[in-house]
C-alpha cells in the first residue's frame, strides 16, 4: 500500500527541505517553532503523496505497458478509493500549510492544482509537463522561505533553480524510458516528437548549460569570499566533485545509452546529483 505514495521519494523530499531549513532558516524557528516546522514538512509530503496517487490514477493504462509490475491502482486499490485518498491527503496537507502561514498555504494550493493538471493533461503536452514538474521541484525548495523566512534569499533562489533544472533533465530522461507506452496513448514528449538522438542532443546541451552555470557560480563564490576556511573549501569541492563531475559522467553515459535500464540508471544518477547539490547548502 505504501509504495503507491513513493515513500523513498517523500523521504528524499523531506531530507532536501531539512537541508534548506537548517541552512537558510531562522534557527530559532527550528527550535522554538518546531510544530510549524513539522507542519511544513508534513504538508509538503502529503501533497506530494496525493500527487503520486492522482498521477497513477490517470496513468493506469500507460503504466500497464511501461511498468506493469508497479501497477497498484485498479488492481489492489479500486480507482474510486484512490481518488478519495488523493482528496483526503490534499485537504490534510493544505490544512497543515494553513497552520504555518498564508503564503505557505498559497504555494501549497498552487502545487496541488498543478499536480492535478499535470496528471490529467499537462504531462502529455510537449515540454509543458516537464516544465510543470520542474516548477514544482523548485517550489519545494522555495516554500521553506515562505514557512520560515530567510537569511539569504539569493541562496534559496539559486538552490530552487538547481532543483528545478535537474528535475527538468530527469523528466526528459524518464520520457525516453517510458516512450513505448507514451506513444500508444498519444503523448507528445520530446522523445516521441523528435526521436532518441535529437532528444539526447537536447539533454546534453541542457546539461552542458547547467555545468557552465555551476562553474560560473563556483568562480563567483571564490571571487566574492574574502577569507576561505575548511568549511568553504569543502563546499567548493562538494560542488565540483559531487555535482560537476557526475554531470560530466551523466553526459558521457547518455551518449551511449540505448536500453531502458540504462536510462533508468541515468534517472537515478540525476536524483543523486540533485541530493548532493542541495546537501552542499549546509557548507556554504
Amino acid at each position: 500500500m505504501l509504495r503507491i505514495v513513493r515513500p523513498q521519494n517523500l523521504a528524499l523530499l523531506g531530507l532536501i527541505q531539512c537541508f534548506v531549513l537548517a541552512r537558510t532558516g531562522d534557527y530559532n524557528f527550528l527550535f522554538y517553532d518546531i510544530h510549524k516546522t513539522l507542519a511544513l514538512l508534513a504538508s509538503t509530503s502529503l501533497i506530494a503523496a496525493a500527487g503520486y496517487i492522482i498521477n497513477d490514477y490517470f496513468d493506469l493504462k500507460i503504466d500497464l505497458i511501461n511498468k506493469p509490475h508497479r501497477v497498484f491502482i485498479g488492481q489492489n486499490l479500486p480507482r474510486r478509493w484512490a481518488m478519495t485518498l488523493h482528496l483526503v491527503l490534499t485537504i490534510i496537507g493544505l490544512t497543515l500549510a494553513w497552520q504555518v502561514n498564508l503564503l505557505t498555504f498559497g504555494i501549497s494550493f498552487l502545487c496541488s492544482i498543478l499536480l492535478y493538471l499535470y496528471s490529467a493533461t499537462l504531462k502529455r503536452k510537449f515540454l509543458i509537463g516537464n516544465l510543470a514538474i520542474a516548477i514544482l521541484a523548485a517550489l519545494s525548495v522555495y516554500i521553506c522561505q515562505a514557512g520560515v523566512g530567510l537569511l539569504n534569499i539569493n541562496l534559496v533562489l539559486s538552490y530552487s533553480f538547481f532543483a528545478g533544472f535537474t528535475t527538468f533533465l530527469r523528466e526528459i530522461v524518464k520520457d525516453i524510458e517510458d516512450e513505448e507506452g507514451d506513444a500508444i496513448f498519444h503523448s507528445h514528449s520530446l522523445a516521441i516528437e523528435y526521436g532518441l538522438q535529437k532528444t539526447k542532443k537536447v539533454l546534453i546541451l541542457s546539461t552542458s548549460l547547467l555545468f557552465l552555470i555551476l562553474i560560473l557560480y563556483v568562480i563567483w563564490q571564490v571571487e566574492n569570499t574574502e577569507s576561505t576556511n575548511l568549511l568553504f573549501n569543502t563546499y567548493i569541492i562538494l560542488l565540483l566533485a559531487g555535482v560537476g563531475l557526475p554531470l560530466l559522467v551523466f553526459m558521457v553515459k547518455l551518449r551511449n545509452a540505448k536500453q531502458q535500464d540504462e536510462f533508468a540508471q541515468l534517472s537515478r544518477l540525476l536524483k543523486v546529483i540533485m541530493l548532493i547539490g542541495v546537501f552542499s547548502i549546509l557548507f556554504c
